[in-house]
């Protein structure tokens, strides 16, 4: 897959349409503000290509390596923005699987278009049971915490049954009920999606067997480093913020940014930042091209990026000092941002055992 959009370039043009098109002064003015779906700015997004970066010119799309749209989610991130674009594009390159049956391609251009909203309900936590009951498979459960669900024109569901099985359902849906879940974080929007007796037939499945697997697998992967790269960005943002302040506060007649103790932590959280940088960017070069190694790749990068956002978040907000626990400055904002991107999709231990296989396979091969 040829690289034909430089990076930098895809950078430095997001960061722009973002700075003015999202305003995070919003939640600083009214702490009790929900995140706003802007359709103006979710259009934009479409129209200049980004919801397309990876998916296949033949549908559509670009065909861009993932590093491309690894570059969207890190301004994404460090913008705040609380634009539905993670759960999106994770349901959109599903749907635009190879081996997804023909009852998509007229979804797919829709989604690049920014009409429709497809959303994977295993990106949450919980679980559903399917019954077959005269001719159709009947499925109950329910799953909580589903990022950017609110937003969503279209489910997809794994089905269990002879074999693997993904389900397309349209909404809204007699079977299918979306509760929307306030959180600690103002920038994200989460909700519940319980399934009461949603019938599925022969057409909804999209997905089968092999091509199931694999589609859920590299969900699984897409959306980890999604969020490592999320995280990313908030990190590298907070710290920025951080720095400003520190060079605009004062103590004993000079700005606390020259105190040696206080250069020491930002230089071991600016170290922690670029590991996990050079983390991601080469699981993204590489991932996607081992099946075998996708998942534990990708699980691992969200793990140290996750701890990163989260140590550098936090100690943000201790380099504002008094005022970094007001809502005068946006330090708060990604710590929230870091607490709850940690437990998206289950936790960071949950990740560990994904990993942890991955690992204890590469010390024994290298025993021998």
């Amino acid at each position: 897959m040829e690289a034909l959009i430089d990076n930098d370039e895809l950078r430095d043009s997001a960061r722009r349409v973002l700075e003015r098109q999202v305003d995070w002064q919003t939640f600083l003015g009214n702490p009790c503000a929900k995140p706003d779906f802007d359709r103006h700015l979710w259009h934009l997004i479409a129209e200049l290509g980004w919801l397309g970066l990876t998916i296949p010119e033949g549908q559509g799309g670009l065909e861009q390596p993932f590093a491309a749209l690894s570059t969207l989610y890190f301004e994404l991130g460090r913008a705040l923005s609380p634009q539905p674009f993670i759960g999106a594009s994770v349901g959109l390159e599903m749907i635009a699987h190879p081996g997804a049956t023909n009852g998509t391609a007229s979804l797919v251009p829709a989604a690049l278009q920014g009409n429709a909203i497809i959303i994977a309900v295993a990106t949450g936590v919980g679980g559903v049971a399917v019954r077959s009951h005269g001719g159709v498979q009947v499925v109950e459960g329910k799953m909580g915490n589903v990022l950017d669900a609110v937003h969503a024109t279209h489910l997809l569901v794994p089905v269990e049954g002879d074999q693997p099985a993904i389900a397309l359902v349209a909404l809204p849906h007699r079977g299918v009920v979306i509760t929307s879940r306030q959180t600690w974080d103002p920038t994200r929007q989460m909700a519940d999606v319980a399934f009461e007796g949603l019938e599925l037939h022969e057409d909804d499945i999209i997905l089968r067997g092999d091509a199931a697997v694999d589609a859920q697998r590299r969900m699984q992967a897409h959306f980890d480093l999604a969020l490592a790269c999320d995280a990313l960005g908030g990190a590298d943002a907070a710290l920025e913020d951080a720095l400003v302040y520190m060079h605009q506060r004062h103590q004993f007649n000079r700005p606390i940014a020259s105190f040696q103790a206080l250069k020491h932590r930002c230089a071991e959280h600016k170290v922690s930042i670029e590991a996990s940088r050079a983390l991601i960017h080469a699981v993204c070069r590489s991932a996607f091209g081992a099946k075998e190694e996708l998942q534990a790749q990708a699980a691992g990068a969200r793990i140290y990026a996750g701890s990163v956002y989260k140590s550098v978040s936090e100690d943000c907000v201790q380099l504002h000092g008094g005022i970094g626990f007001t809502w005068e400055y946006p330090c708060h904002l990604y710590l929230k941002r870091a607490r709850l991107g940690e437990v998206l999709g289950g936790t960071a231990e949950q990740r560990k055992d994904r990993v942890a296989p991955a690992l204890f396979t590469l010390c024994h091969s290298e025993r021998r």
